[in-house]
């Protein structure tokens, strides 16, 4: 019954399923800087994607550049297969592919050539091998644009409906009808083409980019981008003949690109920023019915940047890909499973083997960080050596970034692992002389990790051997100025990652305490006396540092993932019991996503002091915890807490005067408080 009610007061419910299985970047990098609108179809032979690259959009180089997807070597290499060069040798930027494969015919691409969305003109080409080759230009006929941005509709065979608009006098939508054929002359000839009016009257609706669902043959469905911060919608009940009044949906839109999709099992999708001002977040939404919409994930949640412009489709195997604008620098490539978003409640997260989920986080972030659970726990220290001495993983990372490493001996460790011989009363102040006082390092652990990395770096080539960056504050623990002045926050750290990795273009896996990778903590309550308010403030800012928030804030692409050792989250979702040991979960829109921090962590309680003697414990406010979601990308369980086991005190090292005199100085230089606990732990590590 306790756990019951625990899981009703920390449950978060407004957001729902989490069905995102894969994602990409299509290119990594092109020689072209801004890319945006992309588009993505399936073909006889697999996926094509397309969208307009070049210095940014609306420079005259921006063209359309095409990739395909090879089912074992992944996307192809970005081709420009068409731009705006005119015959008189003038050139105007390319805008908006839309990718189209008809049930019989060739591949089509639209697009649009001129100055700006207000004078552009229609364009197309054809392509019989999937994308490989393409035909020459076809000029569109006189007032037909073709699909404007959203993919069109095959509404009967060899018909097309597709949504468009103009943008010469106002924002208005409207729709076009081909009914082939497919080649040059069919594509260039006014009779091919029907063109609805005008769908929304300018000054009641700007609205643009019209997105088609078809719930029927007869009744349709359009969404579109507006000018009014919503997204609006109309309806046929004619099969796209007639239309009815243009009217406002309660979604948001920030004046940006949608799409939208009927899937084969008769729900809908829409793929859109859920914001009136911002595309820095990009959600998708399912429906039951095209009225009723309710959010089942975030696909990018940031406070800034730009996600947009989305294109969906799904493939003949199930699957939902979606395309977007990165930040106007790549586009991006996710895929979901649309089985696992559950018509009612919440979809469950699933288990993804722990070191693959891992190396794919690479493939799209900088960084990613890899809390430690429990320090010394043995099943986390287990993870870490299998992933590190996986094949693939010296080929996806350069750099480890460790918390148990004073930056001091950087010179030391870069030595060690790179395989020449360090005399070893040198090597262990490397963990042994941290800003820690206590032995949480000297378990034996952290040393196998660092001769693991040099074993491994022994067999591969120099240009691809790994690098230990040491994350502790340098401190010279002979020197009583430094061993005072060592200050234990994680700027230090944060500023290792962006010299010695972001700023070389490197990728880094961190392995620090989870509380160093949260996004968010939970704030405290203000103290009683406001004399400490300012001092609880300090403490609040400093909590909010962490690494993670910190490369947050500099724009870096972090993914964070917390190793569980403490809480068993079977308690949210029964079926984790069952889960292979160790396993990876993506938790957004899950159980256990949304579950409160609080019944994951267990938060501090510092105390503030001021002058006169006053002083206050400050606890944590539970009821503004964060949702796990927030705070963390993904868990990595272990197994039930009972199933963790701790790594021990070597005996030889308690058997080491010099070494219980050290501990023993350092731990009760300012208190006696661990001294104690240190001996009984070493008379113990004696009998063994």
């Amino acid at each position: 019954m306790l756990n019951v009610i625990l899981l009703a007061l920390v449950l978060h419910l407004p957001t729902v399923a989490s069905a995102q299985v894969g994602s990409e970047f299509i290119f990594d990098r092109a020689s072209f800087p801004s890319s945006h609108a992309s588009t993505i179809v399936e073909t006889r032979e697999g996926l094509v994607a397309a969208w307009f690259g070049g210095t940014r959009e609306r420079d005259p180089d921006v063209g359309i550049w095409v990739s395909r997807r090879d089912a074992s070597s992944g996307w192809t290499t970005p081709v420009e297969v068409t731009n705006g060069v005119q015959a008189d040798g003038t050139r105007h930027p390319t805008w908006n592919p839309v990718l189209f494969q008809p049930s019989s015919g060739p591949l089509v691409l639209f697009y649009k050539v001129g100055p700006s969305p207000s004078q552009w003109w229609g364009m197309a080409r054809t392509s019989r091998d999937g994308g490989r080759t393409w035909s020459a230009a076809i000029k569109l006929p006189p007032g037909i644009l073709g699909p404007i941005r959203a993919k069109p509709s095959e509404i009967s065979p060899g018909v097309m409906l597709a949504g468009s608009s103009t943008e010469d006098d106002g924002w208005v939508a409207h729709m076009e009808r081909f009914g082939g054929p497919w080649d040059a002359q069919g594509l260039a000839s006014a009779a091919a083409w029907q063109k609805s009016g005008p769908l929304n009257a300018k000054d009641e609706f700007g609205a643009i980019q019209p997105a088609i669902l078809a719930h029927s043959s007869s009744e349709i469905q359009i969404l579109l981008r507006s000018r009014q911060r919503v997204i609006a919608e109309a309806w046929s009940k004619d099969g796209g003949v007639t239309w009815g009044r243009m009217t406002a949906t309660s979604l948001p839109n920030p004046s940006a690109g949608i799409d939208a999709l009927r899937l084969a099992d008769g729900r809908f999708l829409l793929v859109y920023n859920p914001s009136p001002t911002s595309r820095a977040k990009l959600a998708l939404a399912v429906s039951e019915d095209g009225k009723a919409w309710r959010q089942v994930t975030m696909l990018e949640d940031e406070a800034q940047g730009e996600f947009s412009y989305p294109a969906m489709i799904q493939s003949r195997d199930g699957q939902v890909h979606i395309t977007y604008t990165w930040r106007r620098e790549k586009i991006k490539h996710v895929v979901i499973d649309p089985a696992t978003i559950g018509r009612n409640g919440l979809a469950d997260a699933q288990p993804i083997e722990p070191i693959t989920g891992i190396l794919e986080m690479f493939k799209t972030h900088d960084v990613v960080a890899l809390g430690e659970g429990n320090h010394g726990n043995e099943q986390g220290h287990a993870f870490r050596l299998a992933l590190i001495r996986d094949r693939r993983f010296s080929a996806a990372v350069n750099d480890i970034v460790v918390e148990f490493g004073n930056a001091l001996y950087q010179d030391v460790i870069d030595r060690f692992v790179q395989g020449q011989p360090v005399a070893y009363d040198e090597l262990r102040k490397v963990w042994q002389d941290t800003t820690q006082r206590g032995t949480v390092w000297d378990r034996p652990i952290y040393e196998e990790f660092y001769r693991a990395v040099r074993d491994l770096n022994a067999t591969l080539p120099v240009d691809r051997q790994l690098r230990v960056l040491l994350g502790d504050p340098p401190i010279d623990w002979d020197d009583p100025q430094s061993r005072s002045g060592a200050s234990r926050t994680d700027d230090f750290p944060v500023s290792v990652i962006q010299r010695e990795v972001l700023a070389k273009k490197r990728r880094a896996l961190v392995i620090f305490g989870g509380m160093h990778l949260t996004r968010k903590r939970t704030p405290f309550v203000p103290p009683k006396n406001p004399a400490l308010a300012p001092m609880a403030a300090a403490v609040q800012k400093l909590q909010e540092g962490t690494i993670v928030a910190q490369l947050d804030r500099l724009g870096a692409r972090v993914s964070s993932v917390a190793t569980l050792t403490n809480f068993d989250i079977s308690t949210l979702q029964a079926d984790v019991a069952t889960w292979p040991r160790p396993s990876l979960a993506l938790i957004r829109g899950t159980p256990l996503g949304l579950a409160s921090t609080v019944v994951y962590f267990s938060e501090s309680t510092p105390v503030v002091r001021a002058r006169g003697g006053i002083e206050e414990k400050l606890l944590p406010d539970l009821a503004a915890a964060p949702s796990m979601q927030e705070v963390v990308d993904a868990v990595l369980y272990l197994g039930p807490p009972s199933t963790i086991t701790q790594s021990r005190l070597w005996r030889d090292l308690c058997a080491d005067p010099a070494y219980i005199k050290m501990r023993v100085e350092r731990l009760t230089e300012f208190s006696s408080s661990g001294a104690d606990s240190f001996k009984a732990e070493c008379a113990a590590a004696l009998k063994r």
